[in-house]
């Protein structure tokens, strides 16, 4: 017969048996949670991808960054997605002598005419000298012109926040 002493024993060495089956069976759903969350990740992402970047293709392809005002010439073209956000951005820098005023107003023009919203405000902190909203493809587009500097301006375009890329 068992005394009472081992009895106590065996009983905590139950406790702590059931214990540790408790914290292996939290551990294993824990981690069949966090393999679930990685599949879907990697079933998702390549489409999501796919999406920003054709995004970003039909971004390049609007008329604003095809359009310049005299004095100024069309260079460095670009357009991609920022993985990290799912945000598609396109853009284009102008180079020439053209005033501040000038290049403000034509654009302006252009992007009223061509439906974009002006913002009466420019968000700060920004070096931008104009910002523009359309949507396009059911997202909003936030468009930004600035001074890169004296003869160069960046027209940028982004379907996510503003600021963008």
């Amino acid at each position: 017969m068992a005394s009472c002493g081992e009895l106590m024993m065996f009983q905590r060495r139950v406790r702590g048996w059931r214990r540790y089956v408790r914290r292996m069976r939290i551990r294993a759903a824990a981690t069949v949670l966090l393999v679930a969350a990685i599949l879907v990740i990697a079933v998702t992402l390549p489409g999501r991808v796919e999406q920003c970047d054709e995004r970003g293709r039909v971004l390049a392809g609007l008329s604003i960054l095809r359009q310049a005002p005299d004095g100024l010439v069309l260079s460095d073209a670009y357009a991609g997605c920022a993985v990290d956000r799912m945000v598609a951005y396109a853009g284009r820098q102008l180079n020439g002598a053209a005033s501040k005023d000038a290049v403000v107003a034509y654009y302006r023009r252009t992007l009223e005419h061509d439906g974009w919203h002006i913002a009466v405000d420019v968000p700060s902190p920004s070096p931008a000298i104009l910002w523009g909203r359309k949507e396009i493809l059911g997202v909003t587009a936030y468009l930004r012109l600035s001074e890169a500097n004296e003869d160069t301006y960046d027209l940028h375009i982004t379907d996510g926040f503003p600021g963008g890329s």
